[in-house]
């Protein structure tokens, strides 16, 4: 009997952390799929905001990729803390991770906003095309900050044994980036039709409210 109650308990195990890490997964796809999605409704609005947006895709990956290693960094020194039980140091180190991606991006959005211009030219951008990708940026970079706290907000999450809720929260704000699209984009429900820029401004809007989600749920 006991060995079928350790196995059945193993299983039940196996089960939470399969389960887990394929909400995890869930997450990064929808994510994948909100960006997709984005993409379908600018190419409904023209080829030239399509081609802007696309001008816009290194930038932003470069952004991302930055955000994320320095969750990875902050993520692996929590874990070291939690698992050692300094619970108090642990609160401390998340909260010091949040303010240097603050400080980080806060730099980053400043040095990308005084040379938008210059980046997409150098990508080869010219003309309207440059005008609406500059345009575009400069709405995004406001939601940056809000994006940053949630991906790390999401490693940190991972570092202290909770995948479920950051797999969670990616799918809320990607929904939330799908759902407010149309809206800004086609100006819908009585919006005024912005095209490119709404996709921008739905993009802050999700990530707006994924941040306060993230915060309400590491602290």
């Amino acid at each position: 009997v006991a060995g079928w109650f350790l196995l059945l308990v193993g299983f039940c195990c196996w089960l939470c952390f399969v389960g887990g890490w394929f909400l995890l997964l869930l997450g990064f796809v929808a994510v994948m799929s909100a960006n997709l999605i984005e993409t379908l409704y600018i190419g409904n609005v023209g080829t030239q905001e399509l081609a802007a947006l696309g001008f816009t895709f290194p930038v932003v990956m470069g952004l991302q990729g930055m955000m994320m290693g320095l969750g990875i960094g902050g993520s692996s020194v929590v874990a070291r803390s939690i698992g050692s039980g300094e619970w108090r140091r642990a609160k401390a180190l998340i909260t010091h991770s949040f303010v240097l991606v603050l400080a980080f991006v806060a730099l980053i959005t400043l040095f990308m906003a005084l040379f938008l211009q210059d980046i997409f030219s150098l990508l080869g951008a010219k003309g309207e095309i440059l005008d609406m990708s500059v345009a575009y940026m400069r709405v995004w970079l406001l939601g940056v900050p809000f994006f940053a706290i949630a991906m790390v907000g999401s490693t940190l999450m991972r570092a202290a044994g909770d995948a479920v809720k950051p797999g969670y929260l990616m799918v809320v704000g990607a929904v939330l980036q799908v759902a407010l699209g149309p809206i800004f984009i086609f100006g819908l429900f009585g919006f005024s039709q912005m095209g490119l820029a709404g996709a921008a401004i739905a993009f802050v809007a999700a990530r707006t409210v994924s941040f306060l989600m993230y915060v309400y749920y590491v602290y």
